[in-house]
């Protein structure tokens, strides 16, 4: 049990320093639990801290959308949902979140303005 609500399906992968899951609970709503080093704001918690338990991203942070794809890379992650639309969170030293200004990092997911609709993210 993850946050008191039973899990019906569960698929997970090990990155580098930080662990996601994505959780598909009741009612087939797929979230991610991340937890690990939270450095660079990897973690998408907005902080820098690390959690060293799951922590549920709430379906809130991707304006109430199931989640389709996660992408991890060293030290950032990169979440699709299924109406295509792409978030980010972590170190964007060279641009590797694509946001188009210059922040070093970014702890809070940030809804990327892509023009498209994604169909698939690695």
């Amino acid at each position: 049990m993850i946050i008191g609500r039973a899990v019906t399906k569960r698929s997970s992968w090990c990155v580098r320093c930080f662990s996601v899951s994505s959780v598909e609970f009741n009612g087939n709503r797929r979230l991610a639990a991340l937890w690990g080093n939270g450095d660079h704001g990897r973690l998408g918690h907005g902080s820098l801290e690390s959690q060293w338990r799951p922590n549920v991203l709430p379906s809130s942070a991707f304006h109430n959308q199931n989640l389709r794809q996660i992408a991890c890379g060293g030290a950032h992650s990169l979440f699709l949902t299924d109406h295509g639309r792409v978030y980010a969170c972590g170190l964007n030293d060279y641009g590797q979140l694509g946001v188009s200004d210059d922040r070093a990092y970014i702890s809070n997911l940030d809804r990327l303005e892509l023009g498209n609709r994604t169909s698939s993210i690695k």
